[in-house]
Order: C-alpha cells, then structure tokens, then sequence
C-alpha cells in the first residue's frame, strides 16, 4: 500500500504549459506488485513529476525501477533499508535532469530540470520523524547556492506548519525546534506552501496517527 501524500498542479508562467506534480509516502517499494501498481497510478494521474518517499530500495532496486517508469529520474538509496527518495520524470523531449545533490542517508535529493532551457530546481524530502532543527538547517545549506532560481521541494516534513489550522487532536500541540527551523527555511529560501495559497482556511490532512488518535498534514509542496 502507498500513501496519497499531495498533488499540485503548477501554472507556472516559465512553462508552455502547467505541470503537474504528485508527492507520494510509499512505505517500502520492494514488493513489485507495488511497484507496477504505483507506477501504473502515476501514469494514469498523467503526472509530470512524482516525488517519492521512504522507497527503502537499494541503488540497484531504484535503477530497476527507473528502468520501469520509462521516464528519466534521479534517487537517493535507502540506508539499511529506511528513508530513501525519488524523483521520477515522464517521458518528456523537452526535459533534461541533472542530479546536484544526494544525502548520504537517503533523507532528500536535489536536482535541476531543464524544460527547454529554463532551469528549475527539484528536492524530494523524507524529513526526520523527531523534533530535530538540525534538518531543515542542513537542507537549507544545500539549497541556499539555487535561491535565485525556481525551487520546487516537496515530500513528507514530518510534521504541521500550523499546528492549529493543519492538525486535529484532543491534545494541545506541543513547542517544536523544527517548525521553527522550517519556516526559517521558507523565509530563507523565499518558498510558500502552495496548497496552503490556494486554500487559506481548509483543514484538510494527509495522515492519520494511531497512537495520538491524530490527524495531520505534514505532506507538502
């Protein structure tokens, strides 16, 4: 089973036409049924560009599904089988994507897309699943040498950017060091949640907690 995590579609006046784009959690891709049914969805969705979490896959398990999209992408392997992203990239004459940056722990990759020849950067993030500021700093670094071009980053953040407008719970929400790091990063990085823009008083969620009895949305673009 894979997690609908996001789907955006982008009217970006750079481009002839809008892209569309889908942020999937698929908790572990080394079942190839999953596999095939995930990327038969993609597919249907007529999705432009698909930013994949959490693939668990080896370099050798990622390449054998590039091979399989019949598209082009780029990944960052999983370590001893946790994290792991990808970027995966339709069949497109007009696309040209070059790799810049893969962390070492599988946690996110950037990459630049040249559709013609305007560029625009690509990051697919798996964000840490604790209250740790160091992340979003670190990505941040990583990223602060492309601010002057278009930045897309997407993925699973881990985490509410508002915790009274993107999450529901009988509990009170706690103080957290990485929200803070975070909206640093969208001020830094001069990035704005687009949903968000397009629905500025909807709660709507992307995961559900069981322990917590939580629901939240932690799944952006």
């Amino acid at each position: 089973n894979f997690l609908f995590s996001e789907q955006v579609l982008f009217p970006l006046h750079l481009f002839m036409a809008p892209i569309k784009l889908l942020s999937l959690n698929i908790n572990g891709f080394n079942n190839p049924i999953n596999r095939t049914k995930l990327l038969s969805f993609c597919r249907k969705e007529k999705a432009d560009i698909v930013f994949l979490q959490e693939s668990h896959l080896s370099s050798t398990e990622a390449d054998k599904v590039l091979a399989a999209w019949k598209g082009s992408g780029c990944y960052a392997p999983a370590q001893s089988k946790k994290n792991g992203v990808i970027i995966l990239l339709k069949n497109n004459p007009n696309y040209s994507l070059s790799t810049i940056f893969v962390d070492p722990l599988g946690r996110w990759i950037i990459a630049e897309l040249r559709i013609k020849s305007t560029p625009l950067i690509l990051c697919s993030i798996y964000a840490l699943n604790k209250d740790d500021p160091v992340f979003f700093k670190d990505l941040v670094r990583s990223l602060s040498d492309y601010q002057h071009l278009p930045i897309i980053l997407g993925g699973d953040f881990n985490l509410p950017l508002d915790p009274l407008l993107d999450r529901k719970s009988t509990c009170r929400p706690s103080p957290s060091k990485a929200r803070s790091s975070l909206h640093s990063l969208i001020l830094d990085l001069g990035l704005s949640d687009v949903w968000r823009l397009q629905h500025p008083d909807t709660k709507d969620y992307t995961f559900y907690s069981h322990p917590h009895h939580s629901f939240s949305r932690i799944d952006y673009f």
